[in-house]
């Protein structure tokens, strides 16, 4: 037994454990290339997808801006047309305002008392006319401050006259037009 020589065995198995590591080690260089190249790629695709996604968001932010600038447009434009149609509806109210008191003064105005001049002047209207008696100057105070649209009556003078045969009492006063409401008689009643 001594003559049997182990050394070329050695080698051998040497030489494969060599050949075994290099090719294992080869083996592992590709898979962690494979494993590097596939991470990479999934991670180029997660980058895409969310890119998409941003851009999805930034078109529908953009969208919605310019949604937001036509709604402030849209409520500017209404807040003009509710001005105009509010001055209008004042317009129209004040413009049928003077019908409306000489409608309700021809009406109103007691028998015995003649206008001379009426002068309506921001809502306030001065009388200056002539009666035939004390009772029909008080009757039209009356009525006017029982009137619903029109009132803060002050009588500023009365005034005795005998130019004539009949005696006559000039006077002049003044109230103020108030804010009518709507369906209600506002007649002098």
């Amino acid at each position: 037994m001594s003559n049997i020589n182990l050394l070329p065995w050695r080698e051998a198995d040497k030489k494969k454990q060599k050949q075994l590591f290099i090719s294992l080690l080869f083996f592992s260089a590709l898979v962690v290339l494979f494993l590097s190249y596939w991470s990479m790629l999934y991670i180029d695709n997660l980058l895409q997808i969310q890119q998409q996604r941003n851009q999805f968001l930034q078109e529908k932010i953009t969208l919605i801006d310019t949604r937001i600038v036509k709604i402030k447009s849209i409520k500017k434009e209404k807040k003009e047309l509710e001005r105009r149609i509010n001055l209008i509806h004042k317009l129209e109210y004040k413009r049928n305002e003077v019908t409306h008191l000489f409608n309700t003064l021809s009406q109103g105005v007691p028998k015995g008392i003649y206008l001379q001049k009426v002068s309506f002047i921001k809502k306030k209207v001065s009388l200056q006319g002539e009666s035939e008696s004390y009772n029909h100057v008080s009757n039209l105070l009356r009525k006017i401050e029982n009137s619903d649209w029109l009132g803060d009556v002050h009588l500023n003078s009365i005034v005795t006259t005998n130019n004539t045969a009949f005696k006559w009492y000039k006077f002049a006063m003044e109230f103020k037009v108030m804010t009518a409401k709507r369906g209600v008689n506002n007649g002098l009643k």
